[in-house]
């Protein structure tokens, strides 16, 4: 069984690779994780960037203009 953890993501890089080592740190195997940007304007993009070398799985998606709550969660879809 394959799964996907979905990570909606504006300006969290304060939080944001304490959040990627506990998904990496996790002993599922079969998931992927999909990091969606909503427009951020701080380094998140970059420290997710950083994490797909260490996690293959990583998939980012972009939002090229702001989605707020509701939408960033939609985009990944």
């Amino acid at each position: 069984m394959v799964f996907s953890i979905i990570i909606p993501n504006y300006n969290n890089s304060r939080w944001l690779r304490k959040c990627l080592d506990s998904v990496i740190a996790q002993k599922f195997s079969s998931y992927e994780v999909i990091f969606v940007d909503d427009c951020s304007s701080d380094n998140s993009l970059d420290i997710a960037k950083e994490y797909i070398r260490k996690f293959r799985s990583l998939h980012i998606v972009r939002c090229h203009e702001k989605q707020y709550n509701g939408g960033a969660r939609t985009e990944a879809r």
